[in-house]
């Protein structure tokens, strides 16, 4: 506990019975902690739990990239990507082209997104499946997609005249590609 009478909060991660923690950088008074709910009440309350929900949903993106991308994780690697800290993390299979992976993000984020945002989301991979093949770029491996490409694609968008597209189809791209 620190003089101002808070404590830190932990983030505690777990798979199969295995257990890594660290700390949020997030304070809190004990008495304004519910742990049943792992939830803050009182002063302050709404930007911590914000700011738990999002550390929750990057740990989770983190974890699910490591699977699509076939990498080998631990705990600590998913700790280290979230801290920032680089780990060299092994390949298991490189020959799954860029439209095998946007299928298994689809539905990866099917199950965890609303009805509306999985509408978006089938409509945006359409839209971005039909640039990779016109631009002969859909049987690439999805280690040889690269930045240049999803900037073409964007520039494709923004030439239709219409921002509120764009936008969308950067913070879509953004969502699949944590770009």
């Amino acid at each position: 506990m620190s003089r101002r009478g808070t404590c830190q909060i932990v983030c505690s991660i777990s798979i199969e019975g295995k257990k890594i923690e660290f700390g949020t950088k997030l304070s809190i008074e004990p008495k304004n902690w519910k742990q049943a709910k792992q939830k803050a009440m009182g002063e302050n309350s709404l930007y911590i739990n914000e700011t738990l929900v999002k550390i929750k949903k990057t740990l989770i993106d983190i974890k699910q990239r490591f699977e699509l991308e076939g990498k080998t994780y631990t705990l600590q690697d998913i700790k280290n990507a979230y801290l920032g800290k680089n780990q060299k993390i092994e390949v298991k299979s490189s020959s799954t082209t860029i439209l095998q992976d946007l299928e298994k993000i689809q539905a990866i984020r099917a199950n965890q997104n609303a009805v509306t945002t999985n509408c978006r989301d089938k409509s945006y991979f359409k839209q971005f499946k039909a640039f990779l093949e016109q631009n002969n770029l859909s049987n690439i491996a999805s280690q040889d997609l690269q930045k240049s490409h999803l900037l073409a694609y964007l520039d494709n968008i923004k030439a239709k005249g219409n921002a509120t597209t764009y936008n969308n189809n950067l913070t879509w791209l953004k969502a699949v590609f944590l770009i």
